[in-house]
């Protein structure tokens, strides 16, 4: 019974760390559009226009600049260097319950087989108890490292949105008048 409770709990943390490496995949694009939208507006910007809003536009673009390299960080590092504890091999954990099994036998237990049981599910209980604590503590990181992540990401959408107003007054203002083009005769075919 109580083993069974820790295969459960073992096997929820390994589905956790598949849900976290899934996840990875929100903060890259995420990032890419940043990234994008963010280096098209400053080669776009036409700093000679205002020096007030130049201003303006540099500190939000720096800031948020600064809140893509801090989730591009909390990204990367909730996904590199994690190792998880998995169980031994299935041919591994039988050769732990016969060496078992041979020294109950050897050490003269009437019923070596029933102790032996017992021991390899105190040894089970106790690799999957410590396993699934290790993989969780990671978990519990690793989403914390992904949280980090969002909240930059969603601060570098907020610079983003704040300098994009000083970019199109700027564009609007700057703008060539339309011209017209009028067709005095038509073209011969």
């Amino acid at each position: 019974m109580i083993q069974n409770f820790f295969q459960l709990q073992y096997d929820f943390e390994i589905e956790q760390k598949r849900n976290l490496d899934g996840l990875i995949n929100i903060p890259i694009v995420a990032l890419t559009v940043l990234g994008g939208a963010m280096s098209t507006l400053l080669v776009r910007f036409d700093y000679m226009s205002s020096m007030v809003m130049s201003v303006l536009f540099l500190i939000s673009m720096v800031s948020g600049s600064m809140g893509v390299c801090k989730a591009f960080y909390f990204a990367t590092t909730s996904f590199i260097g994690f190792r998880y504890q998995k169980l031994a091999s299935a041919p591994m954990l039988i050769q732990h319950y016969d060496s078992l099994y041979d020294w109950h036998l050897r050490n003269g237990s009437t019923d070596a087989k029933l102790r032996a049981q017992e021991d390899f599910d105190s040894f089970l209980c106790l690799r999957l108890s410590e396993a699934s604590e290790h993989n969780g503590a990671l978990n519990i990181l690793r989403g914390e490292r992904m949280h980090e992540a969002t909240k930059s990401i969603a601060f570098s959408f907020a610079m983003l949105l704040l300098a994009t107003p000083f970019f199109l007054v700027l564009q609007i203002m700057n703008s060539d008048e339309p011209q017209r083009i009028e067709i005095v005769a038509p073209i011969p075919s």
